[in-house]
């Protein structure tokens, strides 16, 4: 959630490196799909990301056929996977702290800023500016209005948007195989959350809890970047080509 492509492009060369076809893609309203317009006014919500997300699994399965078809989903983009229109062509998830973002499955320790943000930070601002500016407040990135307001809906709601969306049905008929990674040291998310998007899969695989070496930090967003390279990139290209095995 309001993560911008250039985040992964670092991770995405490497992996496309070690011999996959990889796309990475801005939503609309974010990054380059934002086509330098003022975000007040922004017509995007979740819905619409999600038929983003179809989009480009569809192009890259066009452009390179007979391989199989993975979504490496990184929070918000692995939660929408069981609801994507084309799901019957997804071969695998390998959903990146998958967690739910209700305000309950969320660390204790966590719980208190959260809640400022959720019913005090972000509304103000959304009214403020028509948009949400993460950037100027150093909070994630900008987001359009109407997915921010979507988004801050399903962290009131218990079960998040498997309740919020009433989508657990379009989740437990989903027959790809999912992998789910945590950190250990993930700041924001509980392990009820992991559990509660994992277990909401119809064909979940394995949960793994990621332990950072020594001296390193990852949390919630940081396992992406270029100095986890070493240490953590493998970790990631192994868990896809278990995927890929039958």
């Amino acid at each position: 959630m309001g993560m911008e492509a250039r985040h992964y492009e670092a991770f995405a060369q490497w992996l496309a490196g070690q011999g996959a076809a990889v796309l990475c893609f801005d939503y609309r309203g974010m990054g380059a799909s934002r086509f330098d317009r003022p975000l007040r006014g922004f017509k995007a919500d979740v819905d619409d990301w999600l038929l983003d997300q179809d989009a480009a699994l569809n192009a890259l399965a066009q452009r390179h056929p007979g391989v199989p078809l993975l979504l490496l989903g990184h929070s918000l983009g692995a939660q929408l996977a069981a609801a994507l229109p084309s799901v019957a062509r997804l071969d695998g998830l390998l959903g990146v702290s998958m967690g739910s973002g209700y305000i309950g499955d969320q660390r204790a320790d966590f719980r208190p800023r959260s809640r400022l943000f959720l019913y005090a930070i972000a509304p103000l601002a959304l009214r403020l500016c028509g948009h949400f500016p993460g950037q100027r407040l150093g909070i994630i990135g900008d987001v359009p209005a109407p997915a921010m307001r979507q988004w801050l809906r399903w962290c009131r709601t218990p079960g998040y948007l498997l309740d919020a969306e009433q989508r657990r049905p379009l989740y437990r008929a989903a027959r790809f195989p999912v992998i789910s990674l945590q950190m250990a040291d993930d700041e924001m998310l509980a392990d009820s959350g992991f559990r509660l998007m994992f277990e909401a899969f119809g064909n979940p695989r394995r949960r793994q809890t990621v332990h950072p070496a020594a001296g390193e930090r990852v949390g919630h967003t940081g396992i992406f970047r270029a100095r986890h390279r070493d240490t953590q990139w493998p970790l990631l290209r192994d868990n896809l080509k278990e995927l890929c095995s039958p």
